[in-house]
């Protein structure tokens, strides 16, 4: 088990922005703001945390719930499809199922909880139903390298290998990580947050997680029993979003994870120590940035909560995850383009008319990311009309604007509402 006191130090004094476990914690720092020397500004810096501090007046904790779309990059060694590290599609399918459950707090399921801080954190996850050209894909990337393992230095190669746009896609890489590590995530930097540096190039941002606790893996001989139900992509997704280690990575009760119902507890907990009682408080070790065992872990809190969807919403690097296309299923769209703008609006929005649907009657409607009509207007537009204002009065999320006209397809688009 790495020294995660020793981690945090680091970070703080010379800027590391990835998280790793073993369950345990290294990092890893880019190679850009290494040899700049630069500092570092994200989760745990005092620039991150005055900017999510200041944003504690504004309400994440709404009812709005924000989808982001996943490309899981499986990188094996010519092992058949199913078997080793070429991992069957169902486990990826299966990975993304815990993750909705973990985030979503979905009754019935191991990501169920009754703690009376446990948040549904509104945050779920969809496998791209778009390539970055268009096409359809399931979400699953298979490559093949001559090289089995992989280091944490070898990160910038194996993202390299295979990387879809970081602003539309949380990249997932799923390898044989070396030296029993399990998984890593980069932390968020975003522009708003002060940085001593210009323009650094902080890419190939995403996470890794090692190919034997993807998912449910209940194969004989796995290396890592305890960590076998899927639980390391929720943790590194949460440090993906923002999250720090709910101990603050210290040991003698100084530590904090900026998050006020996260009790403070003395170091990592491991195995599942029910009723561990440190630093005056019984510790969560239930929540999902502790380090126990996947079976043990069942919480996100109301804080982390809604410091996952301040940093989602308003950092740059994540923010565009929610305007991303690549949840929509290319056979369902339209065969003209629906223009919008302004794109995200805050109240208003301008339609540019498809061509085809100029001079028809046709229905707007929109749905939210629960799959919920929460608008719809019928439209007789003139024939030379090109455009239609609609004024809404809707909370901020993602939604998909529908035009329909008769013996016509339907014309498609997502819009942001800020």
């Amino acid at each position: 088990m790495k020294n995660g006191f020793l981690v945090i130090v680091a970070c703080l004094c010379i800027g590391f922005d990835a998280i790793s476990q073993s369950r345990g914690c290294s990092t890893i720092l880019p190679n850009a703001i290494q040899k700049a020397g630069l500092g570092y500004s994200g989760p745990g810096s005092k620039g991150f945390e005055d900017w999510v501090e200041g944003l504690k007046s504004v309400h994440y904790d709404d009812s709005t719930v924000y989808q982001i779309p996943v490309v899981v990059h499986i990188i094996h060694n010519g092992e058949p499809i199913g078997t080793g590290r070429n991992i069957p599609d169902s486990r990826v399918v299966r990975q993304i199922q815990i993750l909705n459950e973990d985030f979503r707090k979905i009754a019935g399921t191991p990501g169920s909880n009754t703690q009376p801080a446990g948040a549904d954190t509104k945050i779920q996850f969809v496998l791209s139903q778009r390539d970055p050209d268009g096409n359809p894909t399931n979400g699953i990337v298979r490559v093949q390298r001559s090289q089995a393992v992989w280091g944490l230095g070898d990160n910038d190669t194996l993202k390299s290998i295979s990387l879809w746009p970081e602003a539309l896609y949380l990249n997932i890489w799923v390898c044989d990580l070396a030296n029993n590590d399990i998984g890593y995530a980069q932390l968020p930097l975003c522009s708003a947050v002060p940085f001593s540096g210009n323009n650094v190039d902080v890419l190939p941002d995403g996470v890794v997680i090692d190919y034997e606790v993807f998912g449910d893996n209940f194969l004989p001989n796995a290396r890592f029993p305890a960590y076998n139900r899927g639980r390391t992509a929720t943790h590194e997704i949460g440090h993906f979003l923002g999250l720090i280690h709910i101990w603050g990575d210290a040991s003698d009760c100084t530590g904090t994870d900026f998050c006020d119902d996260t009790p403070p507890q003395s170091g990592n907990s491991s195995r599942c120590p029910r009723g561990r009682f440190t630093c005056g408080n019984t510790n969560m070790i239930e929540n999902y940035m502790d380090y126990t065992n996947d079976t043990c872990m069942n919480v996100f809190t109301n804080d982390q909560a809604r410091r996952m969807r301040t940093v989602l919403i308003n950092c740059d690097r994540r923010s565009t995850l929610l305007s991303s296309p690549a949840a929509i299923n290319p056979k369902s769209m339209a065969r003209f383009k629906l223009e919008l703008y302004p794109n995200p609006a805050r109240d208003k929005v301008t339609i540019s008319i498809p061509e085809p649907m100029r001079g028809k009657s046709f229905t707007a409607s929109l749905v939210n990311a629960e799959g919920k009509k929460v608008f719809q207007e019928m439209f007789v537009p003139k024939p030379s009309q090109q455009q239609i204002l609609l004024s809404l009065q809707l909370p901020k999320g993602m939604f998909t604007l529908k035009l329909s006209a008769e013996t016509l397809a339907p014309a498609l688009g997502k819009l942001l509402i800020y």
